[in-house]
């Protein structure tokens, strides 16, 4: 479960083994299992809008919420890119 909400809260769904991250760890975490599968997701998210966005400006929308998640793809494009 990803969740903004606060520490009691996600305390809650401990009972019923939940664990309870927020936005930016649960994607941190889909990336290290599975990084090209989520770049091609970013890719076909901007195409699919109906003003497309690049990559990148995607991930300035993200790097709001999510900045370790945002800073860990950068870093993995940089790795790739000649």
């Amino acid at each position: 479960m990803a969740t903004t909400s606060k520490p009691s809260a996600r305390r809650a769904g401990s009972s019923h083994q939940v664990v309870a991250r927020s936005p930016d760890r649960f994607l941190q975490g889909l990336f290290r299992r599975h990084p090209a599968r989520l770049l091609d997701l970013l890719t076909a998210q901007g195409t699919d809008l109906r003003q497309p966005r690049t990559r990148d400006a995607i991930l300035d929308t993200l790097a709001q919420h999510t900045p370790g998640f945002v800073r860990a793809v950068r870093a993995a494009l940089a790795d790739t890119e000649p």
